[in-house]
């Protein structure tokens, strides 16, 4: 009777599941922080050297494509570690 028994099926999958959607979940709060914090840097600048809104609008739109940049590099990218278990099944 060993104790050291090998994880059952269920067990492994509940585990690659937990790390693929670990994997994703900070991507909607990174595009919602970059977004905000284009705002709120163009807000500044625009208050800093009176130029409203055209920093404003700079920001937000710095702040989307970083964000979608981020979002679209991370779905995009496959760990090494997905294309041996494609390859095993």
């Amino acid at each position: 009777m060993s104790t050291n028994t090998p994880p059952s099926p269920d067990k492994t999958s509940w585990a690659a599941t937990m790390r693929t959607v670990a994997r994703y979940t900070h991507l909607g709060w990174t595009l919602a922080l970059s977004v905000v914090l284009g705002v709120f840097g163009g807000r500044w600048a625009d208050s800093h050297w009176d130029t409203e809104p055209w920093f404003l609008l700079l920001g937000a739109f710095l702040g989307i494509g970083a964000g979608l940049y981020h979002f679209i590099k991370a779905v995009l990218h496959t760990p090494s570690d997905s294309k041996a278990d494609d390859g095993e099944s």
